[in-house]
């Protein structure tokens, strides 16, 4: 395999492609992610051979693909299937923005006041970390 560009860290990726797409056939999206998993694999193994004498604390972001056997180049043309795949984008995104722990909580708090909603703004507002997306 060819190596595209220098070792880097890639961000996450979710990459989502439909089996019966007339415009991408099946095949490129996985070499696609293969591709960026070699090359990630590339970067993670030197940074390691730089930084052998400390452990290095990140492991490298997921590279998933999603794989719909039943939808197009559009994806579902049913609604309901089409608001499943839009809620499971938005909970790869909460789950790398590490907002799930947070939502949780407030969602275990059943109170009307909106208290539970405060604690989640302030929680993720208060995060001071950097977000290895």
């Amino acid at each position: 395999m060819v190596a595209l560009w220098p070792p880097c860290r890639l961000p996450a990726v979710l990459a989502t492609a439909g089996l019966w797409d007339p415009r991408v056939a099946y095949w490129e999206p996985i070499k696609w992610v293969q591709t960026l998993r070699h090359h990630q694999r590339q970067a993670t193994a030197e940074e390691k051979r730089k930084n052998s004498k400390r452990r290095s604390a990140t492991e490298p972001a997921p590279l998933l693909l999603k794989m719909d056997m039943h939808a197009g180049h559009f994806s579902a043309s049913d609604r309901y299937k089409h608001l499943e795949e839009l809620a499971f984008g938005w909970a790869f995104l909460l789950d790398r923005l590490g907002m799930t722990a947070a939502a949780a909580a407030a969602a275990d708090d059943h109170d009307d006041s909106g208290e539970g909603q405060q604690q989640l703004v302030e929680g993720v507002s208060s995060r001071r970390r950097k977000v290895d997306l």
